[in-house]
């Protein structure tokens, strides 16, 4: 957290100090425009105010050769304007009475003659200063105005004192260098005390700043050790208070969703567990008949579901069933769970319409009015198929001879659903032939969606079967796992609604 103040302290002292450089270097550039401007005033002012003292001083000294007292007086004059060092006298026709250099470039003649001062610029262009005028301002020799030249374009100055001379001023800029000098110092000086300021002030906010981050940064690493009941005790309007808000809920609805994980586990552990006992429910291998060949399964549509079937043999009695229990999930599982019991213990009851009371009264008597279950219960006795429908979806039968797909006859109401069973309700019985095929399913399999919300539908299951057992030698494996094949195939990955059994008998 150290290391974040310091940080965030030299950026706050980077940014002032980028700002107080930025306005420096403006203002130092706003006076150097402002001196060199006050440079052509003071020039032009000092030459019109000086013009009779240098006249005097030329007829009186320079005229007459008393070149020491001349040179006094030129001094003394040029003294009251420290960006003027040399000068030159000229005569109106042009001859030099006076240099302080020789190096000096000697002015136009028109510019000698005229009675209008003069600058000459460094492209070589002559300005005339405007008499007419109560401001300072230019025309060129033809008295057309111009835009006033740049000082630091200035090469010299010539000041005209009629009738018969002419003053020409080197100009140096030497006050601007040194205002210039002094004008920075000053920045410089000021700088300084901002700097320090700011410095001050950086670390000062700084800290503000980073308490509550490192408040923030503890609360946290706490929480991640495990601390679910910490909270950041910091309250502000500001983006850290909210961020201080967000780390408290964020504890809150951490130790919420360890609770709901752990709760999830639990209930996921338990689920696997159900899956495990419902899976044993089932059979593991099918009784083998001679004149029979059987293959069942059940795809829940969760993790476990309310979809049964079993084989029973013994060496006198055989009872195969299917049923359906509504909805899916643990609350069906577990009248599955309670019917297959059922189905077990009244095994010896030879009569399935009394079997189907039995079943009836228990589920009525111990289940929720809105739970039941639709069975299909069937007995084979040589060549001959009897069974029981209790609300079950129809048995669909393949016949090999006339190579024809039918659906049986249903009926009956769902098991658990009232009282008692109507009297409607009777065992039928129907003949197989050698390579017959009858199945019986769930309403997962015709009601199975895909994703345009088309049914599977009772009529692709018919053709599905009789393509399938059409081919003599397909065993019930074959066709039990075609039919699923073209279900899942019809879904298209579509998402698993109900679940799905599925039993196919075949007469060998």
């Amino acid at each position: 957290m150290a290391k974040l103040k310091t940080k965030f302290s030299l950026v706050l002292v980077l940014i002032s100090t980028l700002i107080i450089a930025s306005v420096a270097f403006v203002l130092i550039a706003s006076e150097k425009q402002q001196i060199l401007s006050d440079i052509i005033v003071e020039t032009y002012n000092f030459g019109e105010l000086s013009k009779s003292k240098f006249q005097d001083a030329i007829s009186d000294f320079l005229l007459t050769e008393q070149s020491v007292s001349f040179e006094s007086s030129k001094n003394s004059l040029l003294l009251k304007n420290t960006n003027i060092d040399q000068m030159q006298v000229y005569s109106f026709k042009g001859e030099q009475i006076f240099t302080d250099s020789s190096e000096l470039i000697a002015p136009e003649l028109d510019r000698i003659k005229s009675a209008a001062s003069s600058v000459k610029l460094q492209d070589g262009k002559v300005a005339y200063i405007n008499n007419q005028t109560d401001t300072l301002s230019f025309q060129n020799i033809n008295g057309q105005s111009i835009k006033a030249p740049k000082p630091e374009q200035i090469i010299n100055w010539v000041v005209p004192l009629p009738p018969d001379f002419a003053l020409v001023f080197d100009v140096n800029y030497q006050s601007l260098q040194d205002r210039i000098a002094q004008a920075l110092a000053s920045l410089i000086f000021l700088f300084a005390i901002i700097a320090g300021i700011s410095i001050v002030l950086a670390f000062f906010f700084a800290g503000r700043l980073t308490r509550p981050i490192r408040l923030l940064t503890d609360a946290v690493l706490k929480i991640a050790e495990g601390d679910l009941n910490q909270k950041v005790r910091f309250k502000s309007s500001d983006e850290v208070g909210q961020l201080s808000s967000s780390v408290n809920k964020m504890a809150k609805d951490l130790k919420a969703a360890t609770k709901a994980k752990i709760y999830q586990a639990r209930v996921s552990k338990e689920l696997e567990l159900a899956t495990k006992i419902q899976n044993d429910l089932l059979p593991k291998t099918l009784p083998e008949f001679d004149n029979l060949d059987i293959h069942a399964s059940i795809t829940p549509a969760s993790e476990v579901g309310g979809d049964i079937f079993d084989v029973l043999k013994t060496e006198t009695e055989n009872l195969i069933y299917l049923g359906d229990v509504t909805g899916h999930g643990v609350p069906a599982s577990l009248i599955s769970a309670i019917s297959s019991a059922l189905m077990l213990n009244n095994l010896d009851q030879k009569d399935m319409l009394e079997l189907s009371r039995r079943i009836n009264h228990v589920l009525h008597q111990k289940t929720p009015s809105n739970m039941f279950i639709t069975l299909l219960m069937m007995r084979f006795n040589k060549n001959k198929l009897h069974y029981l429908s209790a609300g079950h979806e129809q048995i669909v039968r393949y016949q090999s001879k006339a190579d024809a797909v039918d659906l049986l006859p249903s009926g009956g109401i769902a098991l658990g659903l009232f009282p008692s069973l109507p009297a409607s309700m009777v065992v039928q019985q129907y003949t197989l032939h050698t390579n017959d095929v009858v199945i019986t399913y769930s309403d997962g399999i015709p009601e199975a969606f895909d994703h345009k919300g088309k049914q599977y539908g009772m009529q692709r299951l018919q053709d599905s079967l009789k393509r399938l057992a059409s081919q003599t030698e397909a065993s019930a494996k074959t066709i039990h796992d075609g039919i699923l094949e073209e279900v899942n195939k019809f879904r298209g990955g579509y998402e698993q609604k109900d679940d799905i059994s599925l039993m196919v008998i075949k007469k060998i």
